[in-house]
């Protein structure tokens, strides 16, 4: 599937809040939650290392992420 972006400019922080929010009210995706604290996908493994590297190995930090729903299914 090919995504086409609209917009030529860069979204501001606000824009990009509402668009979350338009999302999560439609059912788009998830509510916004600690992936470090709630758990690691595990696509998202190799990312998560990195963060771990960087922090020297304190894995005390938020990262926050929503899962996004694709399908009849979500």
């Amino acid at each position: 599937m090919k995504i086409k972006r609209y917009s030529a400019k860069s979204p501001s922080e606000e824009d990009f809040m509402r668009w979350l929010r338009e999302g999560y009210d439609k059912g788009y995706c998830s509510n916004l939650y600690c992936e470090n604290h709630e758990g690691v996908h595990r696509d998202d493994v190799a990312e998560y290392e990195e963060y771990v590297e960087r922090y020297e190995g304190e894995r005390d930090f938020c990262w926050s992420v929503v899962h996004v729903h694709y399908g009849v299914n979500g």
